[in-house]
């Protein structure tokens, strides 16, 4: 058999991913076994997940930054109305509970993105769903730097930009 690149010279190996036969030289280029059209496949994917991968534990746009303040606007409003309900009407804790309910959105993506470094184990669901209760509490306490931080840099990105 020859080289699917090289007619000339006799096949030594196949493409891993496609099956192509390769010569010597075509063989030793990439580890694992590739051909040239499969090598710059791979590479491109690997490209493509790491521009993917580089993204930020907290909202790097001025959108993903608008948008996680109104889901904490939402919250606030919820959280809000739950403190007022649930504690005889009492509006200092109402406002203590949209506060923490604000903040969520931010540590949730903050705590999210840090997760992603760990690998994902198959737990029963109540597992789960003592997790999420446990990862909204600390949410309430991640979000409130994440939230200062995002408007500081927000504010600061804004001014560079008039200034310029």
């Amino acid at each position: 058999m020859k080289c699917y690149f090289h007619n000339q010279e006799e096949a030594v190996a196949s493409c891993q991913r496609c099956g192509r036969f390769l010569c010597s030289v075509c063989a030793g280029k990439y580890n694992p076994c590739l051909c040239e059209d499969c090598a710059a496949l791979s590479i491109e994917v690997e490209k493509q997940e790491s521009d993917n991968s580089k993204r930020e534990a907290l909202a790097d746009t001025k959108e993903e930054f608008i948008q996680y303040t109104m889901y904490g606007v939402v919250g606030f409003i919820i959280g809000a109305l739950l403190g007022y309900f649930l504690n005889d009407n009492n509006l200092g804790v109402a406002i203590v509970f949209g506060l923490m309910c604000f903040f969520v959105p931010y540590g949730w993506s903050t705590i999210s993105y840090l997760l992603s470094f760990l690998p994902i184990m198959i737990l029963p669901i109540y597992i789960f769903i003592i997790w999420y209760v446990f990862k909204f509490a600390i949410s309430i306490f991640f979000g409130i730097p994440c939230f200062l931080f995002q408007l500081i840099r927000y504010l600061w990105i804004r001014h560079k930009i008039k200034a310029a």
